[in-house]
């Protein structure tokens, strides 16, 4: 059941334009659930919003939202969302603008293995099976019994996620119009984000627990330049897209690290956490029994072997565990996009490219299996040549050399965990799109122009991870680069 009520007014005095609304938007779904409820989705929206301009040349709004969801418990579900907008035309050429003004999630979404609301109506209490465990009774001591337990803690005090949004901006125009600037900085403060409390000690005697304590901060800017003009015979333009956006986790609701560089808080998110590689373990870091020389951290992630990745004790406490683990880079979304090219024409021939960049993202090369050679038998790739070995025997020794650590055909708990070994940085310029064409006209006849043109995509690109790693920047496979392609065409406009 949809409802949807509006009542609007508009008005002038002078200079002075006037206009105001009020609306209300109610909705009520039911569906068919499967295992613990039925699907429901019950909200009511009450807006308004009011606006001002001054001789064309001024402008402000208020707005506000009053929403309420029945994901939340009752006391929970309603939510004030204020917003205020400005706008100064100082010129025809130059126009300022700046807005804020508080957004939230209207569902609550939270992934829980064995719920299938997504994290709706996590203030009441679901439960699942245990699983079957044996009582000790029957002949063969079988007997086998399940009961439930709760998924996590329900709790009333849930409610939805609020940003508050902010951003000033402008549209210009210089030089008699031919160079053209957009650019919006932005900053967006989350707060109240739904997370996994991972402070609670074990014996809190609840499996999960989520709470609104989760806060991040964005902040960023948005820009587009563009220079267009006309010299003879001879038409072009010129431009570039920049997008730059750096997040910091202020809260996640992390576990107190016994060392601040320990901590994920305060990186951005998703940032790549684990041990700094140092090198590989030599021989001379064993004694002729093959125990860690005494000097040597000792590393708690299984035995190690000459060949193995060495990590940095940064506590300096003589073992190699989860109090060395360190920020090791970005994410794996960029922090800053570049996008340039431009268009030209000249007596019937025409030419534009694209070039398109991406720097500040980084890749865990242990996301794909590529990486573990042998693994379980499997397959080898050419990087597996510059493993560390030393065989004297057979006159092989790449310690030297090596460029990758000891192979093994089994998982090695040691070597395959995030550390800075395995991270890379992602940056790349690409020559997305390249075209050159030539278009006849012919005037009463029934052919009004024909253009053949020659184009071509991802012709060449610059990047450590596609030249070192074989793989591609943008689609970050092993051995799936983007396809090269070059095509030549015929169109005929009638």
């Amino acid at each position: 059941m949809q409802g949807n009520v509006i009542l609007g007014w508009d008005g002038a005095l002078d200079e002075n334009l006037f206009g105001a609304q009020l609306s209300a938007h109610i909705s009520d779904f039911n569906g068919t659930g499967s295992q613990f409820y039925n699907w429901k989705y019950r909200y009511i929206n009450y807006a308004g919003r009011l606006a001002w301009t001054y001789d064309e040349r001024i402008e402000a709004a208020l707005g506000f939202s009053l929403f309420g969801s029945d994901a939340y418990a009752p006391g929970h579900r309603y939510v004030f969302y204020p917003t205020l907008s400005l706008g100064w035309k100082l010129t025809d050429d130059v126009k300022l603008r700046a807005s804020a003004g508080l957004t939230g999630a209207t569902e609550a979404y939270v992934g829980i293995e064995g719920l299938e609301t997504d994290g709706r109506y996590l203030y009441k209490q679901y439960y699942t099976w245990t699983g079957s465990f044996v009582t000790g009774m029957g002949p063969n001591f079988g007997g086998g019994v399940s009961g439930i337990r709760p998924l996590y803690s329900g709790s009333e005090d849930l409610t939805a996620e609020k940003s508050l949004k902010a951003n000033v901006g402008t549209d210009a125009r210089f030089f008699d119009g031919k160079l053209s600037l957009t650019a919006d900085y932005f900053l967006d403060l989350r707060t109240g984000i739904l997370t996994l409390d991972r402070t609670l000690m074990d014996y809190y005697g609840a499996k999960t627990a989520y709470s609104n304590l989760g806060r991040m901060i964005n902040h960023g800017l948005d820009a587009s330049l563009v220079w267009a003009d006309k010299k003879g015979e001879l038409s072009y333009s010129l431009f570039t897209n920049l997008l730059f956006a750096r997040n910091t986790v202020l809260e996640m609701g992390e576990v107190g690290p016994k060392f601040p560089y320990n901590a994920a808080t305060g990186h951005p998110y998703g940032s790549r956490m684990g041990l700094e590689c140092v090198g590989f373990y030599e021989l001379k870091d064993f004694d002729l029994d093959g125990e860690l020389q005494m000097t040597e951290a000792v590393p708690l992630f299984g035995s190690v072997q000459p060949g193995d990745l060495k990590y940095k004790d940064q506590d300096g406490d003589g073992y190699i565990d989860d109090t060395d683990i360190v920020w090791l880079g970005n994410p794996s979304y960029p922090m800053l996009t570049v996008d340039f090219g431009g268009q030209a024409e000249w007596l019937g021939f025409d030419l534009s490219v694209l070039f398109t960049s991406s720097f500040g993202s980084t890749v865990n090369l242990l996301d794909y299996s590529a990486w573990k050679p042998f693994l379980n038998y499997g397959t080898a790739f050419e990087w597996a040549k510059g493993a560390w070995a030393y065989y004297p025997e057979a006159q092989v020794d790449t310690r030297k050399s090596a460029t990758f650590p000891r192979l093994t055909t089994g998982q090695n708990d040691h070597n395959y965990r995030s550390s800075s070994f395995w991270v890379k940085d992602n940056n790349y310029l690409r020559l997305k799109n390249l075209e050159l064409g030539y278009t006849l006209k012919f005037p009463g006849s029934s052919v009004e122009k024909l253009r053949v043109y020659l184009s071509g995509q991802n012709l060449f690109t610059v990047s450590t991870l596609l030249w070192k790693y074989k793989m591609d920047p943008e689609t970050v496979n092993y051995g799936y680069p983007a396809a090269r392609s070059v095509c030549a065409g015929v169109q005929i406009s009638f």
